[in-house]
């Protein structure tokens, strides 16, 4: 979609919000949290598709120390890594990064 359709779209549909009453705004907006809870849903899952059980990766702490570890399950929105120093974390998917050429290890 160009640019300039986008616009009017956006521009009519501001037009259009700005005529309805509390009880439509209400159930727009029910709308609107649902289709961005959806799209969120969407991606988180996207993201954790990228990793499979068993991938070594590593990620850095809110203290500056990476670790390293191997994913040991795939939850909805994060992944569960068990690191070198026997640590189980929860981490989002986007702040972990695959050790590239390592050796998968067997889950038992």
């Amino acid at each position: 979609m160009n640019s300039n359709a986008t616009t009017l779209d956006r521009e009519s549909l501001a037009a259009a919000v700005s005529n309805l009453g509390e009880e439509d705004l209400i159930f727009l907006n029910r709308l609107v949290i649902t289709r961005l809870k959806e799209l969120e849903q969407a991606k988180d899952s996207a993201q954790v598709s990228l990793f499979t059980l068993a991938d070594r990766v590593e990620f850095t702490t809110n203290d500056g120390a990476v670790k390293r570890g191997f994913v040991v399950r795939l939850n909805k929105k994060s992944i569960s890594v068990r690191t070198d120093d026997a640590q189980d974390w929860k981490i989002s998917p986007t702040l972990l990064r695959k050790i590239p050429g390592s050796i998968r290890v067997e889950l038992r």
